[in-house]
């Protein structure tokens, strides 16, 4: 024990650094349990981030602690009898003892005033605010690794290695702490080796070998590129905004079916993609009167120069025909990828034709238009799968 080695004759010295290394070992076993209960609780309804920040006043309070009773070693070594013998020395011994004992308090009263400000006061909101925005993010790190380990095989090998280091880290760090038989140098070093092994056992979960495939990335890109179509389509009585919208929600759909690649479920993410979509919907009330307005203006100078009709009917072929490509290339594999992806062209085939209405409002779209209408009912089908 460092605390039982006399230093001049007398033990409070060692006795004042054994509280500060004990005071260190306290501060890394709370941060140690801050983290439990803060960062691992996330996705609880607890603020994890509060409760996290809270680790940095209760580790300073420890560490004053510690520092308090350094100075108070240093301060009762001046009261031993060879110290004590020499005046000069004797004050100078206690001053500092003194003065190290002010800093400790004053560190620990910093460290009790730090504890609760992540969660309470002004700072409690954003705290909790940030646990909130956190938990889809980590939830989305998570359901993506765990497609990607289980799609390439790499699960089972590396839930089984990581379970397999954390456990001989864990068992190795109680071996530290045993060796010393209560010196709290070597307890504290083997718990920190020991919460490190805990740590890397639980990051096995990323690479779950049991369960099914997951809403991933690519699924929840998907679902916000969506969202964001299905908005446009929404809010607008326009045929030529109502297709843009149709043609990128085919291909929110289309980019979610590709999370089958990496392991997901490949599945539209529309909880990911409603509050894009609100805002869309938005814009797309907002531009419609806009985009109507210079409709009306091309429609004329097509109808006066006599290019209108020409050029509608040339985009109603294309879209025609790039439409009738995407149909085949849906109806030729039951593929879901490849269908979702046949859908999406021909949705860009109906967007192609309806630009023929932006210069010849005299109709003879009806070849594009259905092709729009497909791909707008499809789209917003395709984001309710």
């Amino acid at each position: 024990m460092i605390g039982s080695l006399p230093v001049a004759g007398n033990t409070s010295l060692t006795g004042g650094v054994g509280s500060l290394v004990s005071s260190t070992g306290d501060a890394v076993s709370s941060v140690g349990s801050g983290l439990s209960e803060g960062l691992g609780q996330l996705g609880t309804g607890n603020n994890a981030v509060g409760t996290t920040l809270g680790v940095v006043g209760a580790a300073t309070s420890n560490l004053g602690t510690g520092v308090s009773g350094l100075g108070q070693g240093i301060g009762a070594l001046a009261t031993s009898s060879p110290v004590e013998q020499v005046p000069l020395v004797n004050q100078v011994v206690a001053g500092a003892g003194q003065g190290v004992d002010r800093v400790g308090q004053a560190v620990t009263m910093l460290g009790n005033t730090l504890t609760p400000v992540g969660t309470s006061g002004p700072l409690s909101g954003a705290t909790q605010g940030v646990s909130d925005a956190l938990v889809p993010v980590v939830s989305l790190v998570e359901n993506t690794t765990a497609n990607v380990t289980r799609q390439t095989g790499l699960a089972g090998p590396l839930n089984q290695t990581l379970n397999q280091v954390g456990g001989a880290l864990d068992q190795a760090g109680q071996q530290v702490a045993g060796t010393g038989n209560g010196n709290p140098l070597t307890s504290t070093l083997g718990q920190v080796v020991s919460n490190v092994g805990s740590t890397v056992s639980t990051t096995s979960g990323l690479a779950p070998t049991t369960g099914g495939a997951r809403t991933g990335l690519l699924e929840t890109v998907g679902g916000v590129v969506a969202g964001a179509g299905s908005g446009l389509a929404a809010g607008t009585g326009n045929p030529a905004v109502a297709s843009v919208g149709g043609s990128t929600g085919q291909v929110g759909n289309t980019v979610a079916a590709l999370g089958t690649v990496l392991g997901g479920n490949g599945v539209t993410n529309t909880a990911a993609g409603a509050p894009v979509a609100a805002v869309t919907q938005q814009v797309s009330a907002g531009v419609t009167p806009v985009v109507s307005g210079v409709a009306s203006v091309t429609q004329q100078v097509g109808a006066a120069t006599g290019v209108g009709a020409p050029v509608a009917g040339l985009l109603n072929q294309v879209g025609g025909a790039v439409a009738s490509a995407g149909s085949q290339l849906g109806a030729a594999t039951g593929n879901p990828v490849v269908s979702q992806v046949g859908a999406t062209v021909s949705a860009v085939g109906g967007t192609v034709g309806q630009a023929g209405t932006l210069v010849n409002g005299s109709g003879g779209q009806s070849g594009g238009l259905g092709g729009v209408l497909g791909g707008v009912t499809g789209a917003l089908g395709g984001a309710q799968r």
